[in-house]
């Protein structure tokens, strides 16, 4: 008989085991049983542009609506300021007359240099000032 060396035992293959073993295990079988396809990678891509366009227009259409109450808000203040104009440009044509300077000398209690200033006194429907 022959006498041949013995052959080292095999040693029992240690498979990792653990959480993070599994999931790598489910990734890989999912992978294989659904390819990603040019259909899916278009389709993303075509998510993600419609993502973009319908970010872009919202965002336009809020700042429309802001330029809008702006607008608004500044008409309002033009409309104002003309009506403060207006009125100021009347006084000032009003000022421009020549009676108006002697009128507004009168109501203040001022006179020309050739009027005299009378005082009634004694007068029943006049109340002295306390």
């Amino acid at each position: 008989m022959l006498h041949l060396p013995a052959l080292p035992a095999e040693r029992p293959v240690r498979r990792p085991t653990g959480l993070v073993w599994d999931l790598r295990v489910r990734w890989r079988l999912a992978r294989r049983r659904h390819p990603v396809r040019r259909l899916h990678v278009v389709g993303a891509g075509l998510l993600v542009a419609s993502l973009w366009v319908g970010v872009t227009l919202l965002s336009g259409w809020r700042l429309d609506a802001r330029l809008e109450r702006q607008a608004a808000r500044l008409g309002a203040a033009d409309r104002a300021l003309a009506a403060v104009v207006a009125r100021q440009t009347a006084e000032l044509r009003a000022a421009a007359a020549p009676g108006w300077a002697v009128e507004q000398a009168r109501a203040e209690g001022l006179a020309g240099p050739s009027q005299q200033v009378y005082v009634v006194t004694g007068s029943p429907g006049l109340r002295r000032a306390r």
